[in-house]
């Protein structure tokens, strides 16, 4: 045999052995698995959807109660401002005011002197100013109700004290109330619970 022909031979059985080589049981195996693999089944996807749905459903019921939860102190803190305002005017102008509400409508306004009625034509002077209507009434914002107001009437004289009361307050959604309380030294404070009889 020549020298060439055996250099030949030797490089087929090279050849022939590194593709041999290739074709490992781990390969193989790999090879399979490749072709063999699938995507999932309708049942499979919705119990997928189904698990989802059961951890998702006490996630969306906690969101709506805190976006309700913060509406109702949204509004009570809302109230507080506006009492609080009338208060300092009281002090600042040496004038007693009344506070008159209008409950079907959610407004409130400032009317001096305390003792007016305002029934009486001319008997009050409404205090005008940013966020008033001509009349003085100013609306609560955001869809902000009010769900109860004071037996009596709540009033500030130029000291800052005066008579006392409590509103009842809702979000635009939902039957949670929060109340809003004067008290007889002027104090204004915001809470869940008000005293019996004191809102009607």
């Amino acid at each position: 045999m020549s020298h060439r022909h055996r250099t030949d031979t030797i490089r087929q059985h090279a050849r022939r052995g590194a593709a041999d080589s290739g074709s490992t049981p781990v390969a193989a195996n790999l090879s399979r698995a490749l072709f063999e693999t699938r995507g999932f089944t309708l049942a499979e996807l919705m119990i997928v959807v189904a698990v989802l749905g059961v951890i998702a459903a006490p996630v969306g019921l906690y969101f709506v109660s805190f976006v309700r939860t913060q509406a109702l102190s949204g509004a009570a803190q809302q109230m507080a401002n506006h009492l609080n305002q009338a208060r300092q005017l009281a002090i600042t102008v040496s004038t007693s005011y009344r506070i008159d509400f209008n409950k079907d409508t959610a407004k409130l306004r400032f009317l001096a002197p305390a003792s007016c009625n305002p029934s009486t034509s001319g008997s009050c002077t409404p205090w005008t100013g940013p966020g008033t209507d001509g009349n003085g009434w100013r609306q609560l914002e955001n869809g902000a109700r009010i769900q109860c107001l004071p037996t009596g009437t709540i009033t500030f004289n130029f000291l800052g004290t005066g008579t006392g009361g409590t509103i009842g307050l809702q979000a635009s959604t939902g039957n949670a109330v929060r109340y809003v309380i004067v008290g007889s030294t002027g104090r204004v404070r915001s809470s869940v619970a008000a005293s019996s009889g004191s809102c009607a």
